[in-house]
């Protein structure tokens, strides 16, 4: 059958139908991904088949910088640009950023390239360092409300110190009020042990230690990110041997640097096997550069919510929720010099009384008085050196603070007296969520009317209205002890409850001794208990529903009596020494537990070393950690014999160490 002829019409029509079908399925492609292709830069050769899973082409949003080629990608410097969350290429490149997939699920498959940033302009000299003003490159956004100008102020404070903060001019940003930082003014310091460089386009700051020329602290390897609520920035580190920050469940004391976030947000978290974030806030780190000791410290003045995130080369990232980017950067001769350093700069600790340092015992409901007696009772018959009786909030009417339950705990002040004419302390816990309800007899809660009258609460962001929340004895307010007449309120209630109860100290939080959660064996208590004779706060402490771990509960003549018996007596001999240790730590920022990296930095194998440590520079202790005891002692590794009673303990040679006759108490 013979072909019918297409009309010039029907040609056309066809053509134009072939037409609007290619450009539809190409929009259709670009509409899926949002991402128009564009070239990479060229190059002839590529990485290894064995690193990568796709050939894809890198796409950029239009108009932006390009990917790097295949060849010079150095996947382990990639800036993630979806930190938040699983990523996709329309996400990528609604961002702006360079999309390329990879084999490995912790390496960025989004990554800022360098159209993101800031430009540094008009830079001038200042009586403390320098001022840039610094304009944000047009780009895409990542989270929106980017500040568009922001400033960058520099302090040259010390010779060891230099500081640097990047602020919105326009607007007031939360600052910490931290009640020891104060604000530098100047002059700067002129014989310093640092350099410092601003680059313009775009902008990055680098400090440099001048005796050895090596980079210490280096942003140009990311963006800055500064918009209302996300800060970002990136430095890349000199070395591999980072330690610090938290508070977390670190595995070991030198940081893993393979794609590790630490997210920090203070929070009543049970410790776990996870990266989650604990109580604490501490957002400083340390670095040794070199065997002679050179270290540095970074220290970030920022309480928002935050995570930061460790990566090979390495490279460490900020990505903070709101604030200042306030940072402090420590140049010392020794690991221990920098923590002198930076507690010079926050504040010493607090001298503690002599009793402090004692044996402490406590637990998560006791239930009743009674049963307090009955373990302090036994541990008494059982001679434990012991200063320290703990209540946790089960003491409390219905865990109303500055109150006590007069059924389960009645007769609490004369035990406390008891406690006192055996010279042992007394301490209480007091949570500061304040409940809204009256006492159990419908009597009103004083302590809440009267913080009442002295508006001492949180408010809500009218400025009035009390934040209402629930705790422990439910529906509660919360002090707001940035408020003056909220510290005074505070005081006054403690003061009026000691008038009830004559206790001797408030709650503090430590390691608890045995463990908190789960039921303990023999074996694990009694190394423990080893091991936290030299804790410098020594409080076993468990949680309620679990049986109990004092040391006199494994009976009067047990394996685990004898052995803590042995070990405190010890701690309590060398509590002048240890107390000594404090006054340095009050007096100078020394440490009075310290890493084996702090004195014996000479010697590589210290800077990995985690699983034994120091008290001040002479009382090396090394526990029983798990079965078997080959331990590692300067550039040797030895196998020690530790039977079930004893752990290790070496004292180093040229130190004099103080002692005591040790006693039951620390006023015995």
């Amino acid at each position: 059958m013979a072909r019918k002829k297409f009309s010039g019409l029907e040609i056309s029509l066809i053509v134009l139908f072939i037409i609007v079908t290619i450009i539809a399925i190409a929009l259709v492609a670009v509409l899926a991904t949002r991402t128009p292709a564009v070239d990479e830069s060229s190059d002839s050769t590529s990485t290894s088949p064995t690193t990568r899973t796709t050939t894809t082409t890198p796409t950029v949003y239009p108009g932006s910088g390009k990917c790097p080629s295949v060849l010079h990608d150095p996947i382990n410097e990639r800036i993630n640009c979806i930190p938040e969350q699983f990523p996709t290429q329309s996400i990528c490149a609604m961002r702006g950023c360079c999309w390329r997939p990879w084999n490995n699920s912790g390496i960025p498959w989004c990554f800022f390239v360098d159209n993101h940033g800031y430009n540094a302009e008009t830079i001038t000299k200042t009586d403390t360092g320098v001022e840039a003003t610094l304009n944000r490159i047009s780009s895409p956004t990542v989270f929106g409300n980017d500040i568009n100008t922001v400033r960058l102020t520099t302090q040259n404070q010390t010779p060891n110190r230099f500081r640097f903060k990047i602020t919105d001019p326009n607007n007031r940003r939360y600052e910490v009020p931290h009640e020891f930082v104060k604000e530098f003014n100047g002059p700067a310091a002129s014989d310093t042990l640092y350099d410092v460089t601003v680059a313009e386009n775009p902008f990055s700051i680098k400090v440099i230690r001048k005796s050895t020329k090596k980079t210490l602290f280096d942003t140009s390897i990311g963006p800055l990110v500064y918009s209302d609520q996300y800060l970002q920035i990136s430095t890349r580190l000199p070395t591999e041997y980072m330690y610090g920050l938290g508070e977390h469940i670190h595995k070991r004391f030198r940081h893993d640097l393979y794609w590790k976030t630490w997210p920090i947000f203070t929070r009543d978290q049970l410790p776990g096997d996870n990266n989650n974030n604990l109580y604490g806030h501490q957002t400083f780190f340390m670095c040794i550069e070199e065997t002679s000791g050179k270290s540095f410290g970074v220290f970030l003045m920022n309480s928002n919510a935050m995570e930061i995130f460790i990566q090979p080369t390495p490279i460490v990232t900020y990505r903070i929720t709101g604030g200042i980017l306030d940072f402090y950067i420590f140049l010392g001769d020794t690991p221990e010099q920098v923590v002198q350093q930076y507690q010079e700069l926050i504040g010493r600790p607090a001298m503690p009384a002599y009793w402090n340092l004692g044996f402490q015992l406590s637990r998560w409901n006791y239930k009743s008085l009674d049963v307090v007696k009955e373990v302090v009772k036994r541990n008494r018959d059982a001679g434990i050196p012991f200063d320290t009786q703990v209540t946790d909030i089960d003491y409390m009417e219905e865990k109303k603070a500055f109150t006590y339950d007069t059924v389960t705990f009645n007769g609490l002040p004369e035990f406390v007296q008891d406690l006192h004419n055996h010279g042992q302390k007394y301490v209480i816990i007091l949570d500061p969520g304040i409940a809204i309800s009256s006492r159990i007899n419908g009597a009103a809660y004083e302590t809440y009317n009267r913080g009442n009258e002295k508006h001492v609460w949180i408010n809500e962001s009218d400025g009035t209205t009390p934040l209402i929340g629930e705790v422990w004895p439910g529906l509660t307010v919360y002090p707001d002890f940035t408020n003056p007449n909220c510290i005074d309120w505070w005081a006054n209630e403690c003061s009026i409850f000691h008038q009830e109860v004559k206790y001797d100290g408030l709650w503090i939080v430590g390691a608890d001794i045995c463990g908190f959660v789960v039921e303990t064996t023999e074996e694990l208590c009694r190394r423990w208990m080893q091991l936290g004779a030299f804790y410098p706060f020594a409080r076993n402490h468990n949680a309620d529903a679990y049986e109990h771990q004092d040391p006199a509960f494994f009976g009067q003549n047990s394996l685990l009596v004898n052995s803590s018996r042995h070990y405190l007596n010890i701690r309590y001999t060398l509590l002048p020494y240890l107390y000594t240790l404090f006054y340095k730590a009050h007096m100078f920022g020394e440490t009075v537990a310290r890493p084996f990296l702090h004195e014996f930095y000479a010697d590589v194998n210290s800077w990995i070393e985690d699983t034994q440590f120091l008290w001040g520079p002479a009382l090396l202790i090394t526990p029983v950690l798990k079965q078997g005891s080959k331990r590692p002692w300067k550039k040797q590794r030895v196998d020690m014999y530790l039977p079930a009673d004893k752990i290790g303990l070496h004292l180093r040679g040229g130190y004099i160490i103080p002692i005591q006759q040790p006693a039951v108490t620390t006023t015995a």
